[in-house]
């Protein structure tokens, strides 16, 4: 068995003569994107498992904390786009102080981003 066979068994294309090349490390994950980068997670955002997510929101007039904990399957809805998101009101326990959030995802659910009207995110780094 020569280099080229086993690049080849290794990345799994016909292609593998010209990525074993001396100096190309990187060769064997080409298939598997074994050293891609992986975009990072929102600041705002926990993910506990595959299915739950949470996000802590702080009310502006009187800067209590609301935590929510929401699901792929009975929360999250379609955007007309194809992209998912969860929307929902905010009212504070105490004060009743009102708001309302918004968390967007692409369509392999990764949070592309946050919004919030009358409140401010809490950083999960803040929570623990």
């Amino acid at each position: 068995m020569n280099r080229f066979h086993t690049v080849f068994i290794l990345t799994g294309h016909i292609n593998a003569r010209r990525s074993a090349r001396p100096g190309n490390r990187y060769a064997a994950g080409t298939m598997f994107n074994l050293f891609r980068k992986k975009p990072p997670a929102n600041p705002h955002v926990k993910q506990d498992d595959p299915q739950t997510y949470r996000v802590r929101v702080r009310t502006r007039p009187h800067a209590e904390v609301v935590e929510f904990r929401f699901t792929k399957g009975a929360h999250i809805g379609i955007d007309d786009d194809g992209t998912y998101l969860f929307r929902k009101p905010v009212v504070s326990p105490q004060h009743f102080d009102r708001g309302e959030l918004l968390v967007r995802f692409d369509r392999s659910y990764r949070v592309t981003a946050t919004e919030g009207e009358n409140v401010d995110f809490i950083p999960v780094s803040d929570w623990e």
